[in-house]
């Protein structure tokens, strides 16, 4: 039996990346800070890193804003099926986020390691 994908499942994963990337941005601008902190001793992050990263969460959350306008071209397709192009779009787009998860924990990991007056 084939999977098909409702536009509601979809539209619920968005809201849910969407938010989840928001955090992360909010979340590097404590990162920036901490870095300001540690004052470059030792150099952990560079800024041309962390820039690379906004960069990534922008570009996802654009994705998701041009995928969500053209699933409403599409509205009369669903339920679509996993080879449907605008299911393989969602499939890049969340192939993006776990990177960025991925990404945004590696920051965090790194910092939580480190406390100013012990190194």
């Amino acid at each position: 039996m084939e999977i098909r994908i409702e536009l509601v499942d979809l539209d619920y994963e968005y809201k849910i990346w969407k938010n989840l990337l928001s955090h992360y941005k909010n979340e590097l601008t404590i990162i920036e800070g901490r870095l300001a902190e540690l004052d470059g001793n030792p150099p952990l992050i560079s800024s041309k890193q962390l820039d690379q990263h906004k960069e990534f969460i922008e570009r996802g959350i654009t994705k998701m804003k041009i995928q969500e306008e053209e699933m409403t071209a599409y509205i009369n397709d669903f339920p679509i099926s996993k080879q449907h192009e605008i299911a393989q779009f969602h499939l890049s787009i969340e192939r993006d986020v776990n990177e960025i998860k991925k990404q945004q924990s590696t920051f965090l990991t790194i910092l939580s390691k480190v406390q100013i007056g012990t190194n």
